[in-house]
């Protein structure tokens, strides 16, 4: 996945299965991703509105993905009121729009790209961009995605999926050579 994100993006817990095994190499495919329960505790505040929607979209190769969607509203520029509650009209129009959004967006690329856009943000980002001109958003996150319908297996588009394999020396058959007794040998020689 994205192995130079730092401590910043250590806040998700992304689960695989293993497809396949070959020799030591484990061929995986994508199961699940959740955010850790201190990260999700910490966007939690008071005196603003959490916003919560489900989506569920089938992307390109045929994967069936559950993603739920968590927002917290911000106090908007020169703001008198410290509460800043968005009225239910906004938070409907909210979800619609980034159910929308997700549909149209993943329905396109195939799972391997999916999981890209999930963990780098991407797609949250875009989201935050897109809605916060009608509702002002503090964070809008992707709290957890599920795989909820897979296509039947095929080795073949595992395989294609991964690229290149790295051989595996403990496939190959193991060249066994005789052992030669010397120790005895060495014995009788010193009588």
């Amino acid at each position: 996945l994205n192995q130079s994100a730092g401590e910043e993006e250590a806040y998700r817990k992304v689960r695989f299965t293993v497809q396949e095994v070959q020799g030591r190499n484990l061929l995986t495919q994508f199961h699940s991703m959740e955010m850790t329960t201190d990260k999700m505790a910490s966007l939690l505040r008071k005196w603003c509105t959490t916003m919560e929607t489900t989506v569920e979209v089938r992307t390109a190769d045929g994967y069936t993905m559950c993603l739920f969607v968590v927002a917290f509203t911000k106090p908007q520029a020169n703001q008198q009121s410290r509460n800043c509650y968005a009225k239910q009209r906004l938070v409907k129009w909210l979800r619609m729009r980034v159910t929308k959004m997700i549909k149209r967006r993943l329905s396109k690329v195939q799972i391997k790209e999916a999981v890209s856009l999930l963990t780098r943000n991407v797609l949250s980002d875009a989201l935050v961009r897109r809605c916060n001109p009608i509702v002002p958003l503090r964070e809008m996150r992707i709290r957890k995605v599920r795989v909820v319908r897979t296509p039947k297996f095929d080795a073949q588009a595992l395989l294609n999926a991964h690229g290149t394999i790295p051989t595996s020396v403990e496939a190959d058959p193991r060249e066994v050579e005789e052992a030669v007794e010397a120790a005895p040998a060495a014995a009788k020689a010193a009588e």
